[in-house]
């Protein structure tokens, strides 16, 4: 797989072939530590860029690094009428042993669990109808727990995800953008172009 590679001597990127593994493009306009990246999925999401990127930073400089996303204010449901499905959902269940949800409550208490946090994942779409999944959404409404959820957004073709977050009360935003027949990757004046003038990630520290 072709992918860039940082060079310390040159002081720049060269091409460079990795044995295994997926590569994202991406572009950093350091005048306003703006970012722009392409998702690779199901390998590469939002979430696991994000992630990966801000441990790199932090391995790198020693300072506490954030990634801010462009969003869209709306509540879980609004949201929800926009995706046709929900591939994941990522619960932080509180530090106390009550969460008034009886099934959990027993785990957490039996346990002595000084947090705990949960991951339910289908890429054919969970059930957010479901009785256990309806009322950890109740508490999500209310405040109660903190959570974030991926979702499938049907573009013609082309299927985009978009992630809700309950801390920032709104979705991030995706934007669509052309890319390479041959090597699936978007130009990287496409993503200059995003870091310029869309609505990207913000890098802080």
């Amino acid at each position: 797989m072709g992918a860039d590679h940082w060079d310390e001597r040159k002081l720049d990127f060269v091409p460079a072939i990795l044995p295994a593994g997926v590569a994202s493009p991406f572009v950093i306009k350091l005048s306003t530590f703006t970012l722009a990246f392409q998702v690779r999925l199901p390998t590469i999401r939002v979430t696991s860029f994000t992630g990966a990127l801000r441990s790199l930073l932090r391995e790198q400089t020693g300072e506490a690094w954030d990634i801010s996303s462009p969003t869209s204010h709306k509540s879980f449901d609004e949201w929800r009428g926009t995706v046709a499905r929900i591939i994941r959902l990522n619960v932080r269940l509180p530090s106390s042993d009550k969460t008034e949800i009886p099934a959990f409550d027993g785990l957490l208490k039996e346990s002595h669990v000084e947090s705990a946090s949960m991951v339910l994942r289908s890429e054919q779409g969970l059930e957010t109808g479901a009785d256990a999944i309806r009322q950890l959404l109740d508490h999500i409404d209310h405040g109660h727990f903190h959570a974030s959820a991926t979702g499938v957004r049907e573009n013609g073709e082309i299927a985009v995800e978009t992630v809700w977050d309950s801390e920032l009360e709104g979705e991030s935003l995706i934007t669509a953008v052309a890319v390479d027949s041959g090597t699936g990757e978007a130009a990287f004046s496409e993503l200059f172009a995003e870091a310029e003038f869309g609505g990207s990630e913000h890098l802080s520290r």
